[in-house]
């Protein structure tokens, strides 16, 4: 029998409330009325699409894999780095187990793969800072021969990373391997969508047009495995990362830890001390101090996060601490986690002021909504949509978890994954339960 191969689609920001305008549009509309469903997927925390693509692969959350946030904690610096690299992944994967058993692989700007074992590997990776040059970043970190092709034949259509002109060269990559290669898994990841979220607003008729230009990127490559005879022998998934919510206010707690002198910089801004830090993942924040053992001065921030909570002007809605973060599955070293009311975002500014209204300035790429919220905040769940020989024609998800991909991908193509915290949605398979 011929082997199934297997894509999977990560559309950046897709969640619950798109559900009715994907249904009419041409392309996801296929999802719905050949495959499966879910309009409820829950992600991990913090709600990152870093932290949510390494249990994408891994279906373990972010305190086995490791990638606890998009950021790399890097006190003082304003730009950190992201966790890029593939080796930050600390759990099995699907990547790896593929290869393991001989399976072709290839994944285009997907999170934490860049020098990866794939195939054929278009890595997401950039330099927060501006300095170094992006092709160079990108051949360097991924498939050197294959990209040198694909940025030859399709660099006319990028305007550095900006978009939708990042997904269109995205796409035509997918589509050039496609047309000329055997590949068993393929992971893409889009970003169209979130991008437009950040900028214009999580509703705006600008994120609506990414939809429709998403969808067309949908059908070209869904044209393309129809033309090759492969359409009906492949499991595609597509799922959204993390839910959006529009924001009104920027809290700059860097900026607090600043006037409380424990933090401490020089007339160029670099950094000479520090006590504490504040790591925004946007929707919530990791508080790292630099004694962890440090009990006495633990308590004190402490108190003070307190104090900033009683105030709602400062956006904290919840003070986690060390001691559920088990619960969480999620903190890595951070002392606490604190999670931002409706309306709030985090950063690691601390050049203030401390809590900063919002002007929309697309031109300037001002954040108006983000994520990296609690995932069971209300109204912020994405969805999933499955078609192809091994899903169920009408199924309906309930529910589902993001931790739920990588344990149901890894029973399709009959990989080994005990690892996983999450489980086989065996209700929208129409492959009869593994023993």
């Amino acid at each position: 029998m011929k082997r199934r191969k297997l894509l999977v689609l990560s559309i950046d920001a897709l969640n619950t409330k798109d559900f009715n305008i994907i249904k009419e549009l041409p392309n996801f509309s296929e999802f719905f009325k050949k495959g499966s469903y879910g309009k409820t997927l829950t992600g991990v925390y913090p709600s990152h699409t870093y932290t949510a693509h390494a249990s994408v692969i891994t279906g373990v959350y972010p305190d086995k894999h490791g990638v606890i946030s998009n950021y790399i904690p890097t006190p003082g610096e304003l730009k950190p780095d992201w966790h890029w690299q593939y080796d930050h992944i600390q759990s099995p994967n699907l990547l790896d187990l593929a290869l393991e058993k001989g399976l072709t692989t290839a994944t285009f700007l997907w999170p934490v793969t860049a020098k990866g074992p794939q195939d054929y590997n278009l890595p997401e990776i950039w330099d927060p800072r501006g300095v170094k040059n992006q092709i160079w970043l990108s051949i360097s970190n991924g498939t050197p021969l294959f990209l040198l092709r694909v940025y030859k034949k399709f660099r006319h259509l990028l305007r550095g990373t900006n978009h939708p002109e990042l997904d269109d060269f995205t796409t035509q990559c997918v589509l050039d391997l496609l047309s000329r290669k055997n590949v068993d898994l393929t992971f893409v990841h889009l970003t169209d969508l979130d991008t437009h979220r950040h900028y214009y607003g999580t509703m705006h008729e600008e994120s609506r047009k990414a939809l429709v230009r998403t969808d067309r990127r949908l059908g070209s490559i869904f044209s393309l495995l129809s033309e090759k005879g492969e359409l009906e022998n492949t499991d595609i998934i597509a799922f959204g990362d993390h839910g959006f919510l529009d924001i009104t206010h920027r809290v700059h707690l860097n900026h607090l830890f600043l006037q409380k002198k424990w933090l401490e910089f020089n007339e160029q801004n670099r950094l000479l001390h520090w006590k504490v830090w504040a790591n925004s993942c946007e929707g919530s924040c990791h508080i790292y101090l630099e004694d962890p053992k440090d009990h006495k001065f633990e308590t004190q921030v402490y108190n003070y996060l307190l104090e900033l909570q009683k105030d709602p002007g400062f956006g904290i809605e919840q003070i986690f601490t060390r001691k559920v973060f088990d619960q969480l599955h999620t903190g890595g070293e951070a002392s606490f986690i604190l999670e931002a009311r409706k309306g709030f975002a985090f950063t690691h500014d601390w050049q203030g002021p401390a809590i900063e209204p919002i002007e929309k300035n697309p031109d300037k790429k001002t954040m108006i909504a983000c994520h990296g919220y609690f995932p069971h905040k209300g109204d912020y769940t994405s969805l999933i949509l499955a078609k192809g020989p091994s899903f169920k024609n009408g199924g309906v998800l309930d529910s589902a978890r993001i931790i739920d991909i990588a344990p149901t991908l890894a029973r399709i193509q009959d990989l080994n994954l005990p690892s996983a915290d999450g489980r086989v949605l065996e209700e929208i398979l129409t492959l009869p339960p593994k023993l």
